[in-house]
This record gives structure tokens, C-alpha cells and sequence, in this order.
């Protein structure tokens, strides 16, 4: 059985969608979270990823930030994670979900 590990969007700020918005720090009782779960094995991958590309902004004295691209097939047959930062890493498949915030 694979681990799978509830991941923050972002390091320091939470961000939460609202009515197709993404808002910083503005919480409201109509608001709404996402939870993307990964494997252990994911997140490993992932933040060997954000780390080489941390490392590589570093080195060149650049700042790129970073993505998440949460790819999904329409129907709920298939979602996958895409980590973009100086290149794009597909995580493979993931699952997720919108909930209120309480």
C-alpha cells in the first residue's frame, strides 16, 4: 500500500479558491481549500525538483518561482500534478479535492 502525503499549495501563505479566483489571506465563509495528496514517493520527487531549480536560480542570481499545474481528464477518470520550475516535472497521477473551509 503507498503512502500518500497531504500537501500545501504554497510554503509560507495559504492560498484558497474562491468563485474561480485565487485570493492570498482573505478567508471567508464562502471560501473553499484544495487537497492534492501525494505518495511519499511524489513528494520526494518533488521537492528534489524545487530544490534543483532553487539551486539553479541561485547559481545564475535569477528568480523563476514556481507552479503547480493540477491537470485533470473532465468526469473525474483521471488527474495528474505537473511542478513546473525550470523545467516541468509530471508527478503522475494524484487525488484531490475542493472543500469548505472551516
Amino acid at each position: 500500500m503507498r503512502m500518500r502525503k497531504t500537501v500545501r499549495i504554497t510554503d509560507s501563505q495559504s492560498l484558497y479558491l474562491v468563485t474561480g479566483l485565487l485570493q492570498k489571506n482573505k478567508i471567508t465563509s464562502s471560501m473553499k481549500k484544495i487537497t492534492i495528496e501525494l505518495t511519499d514517493e511524489q513528494h520526494a520527487k518533488m521537492m528534489a525538483h524545487l530544490q534543483k531549480g532553487t539551486n539553479l536560480n541561485v547559481n545564475n542570481e535569477t528568480f523563476s518561482g514556481y507552479s503547480f499545474n493540477l491537470k485533470c481528464v473532465e468526469g473525474g477518470i483521471s488527474s495528474w500534478l505537473e511542478v513546473e520550475m525550470n523545467g516541468t516535472l509530471d508527478l503522475g497521477e494524484v487525488n484531490w479535492k475542493i472543500e469548505p473551509i472551516i
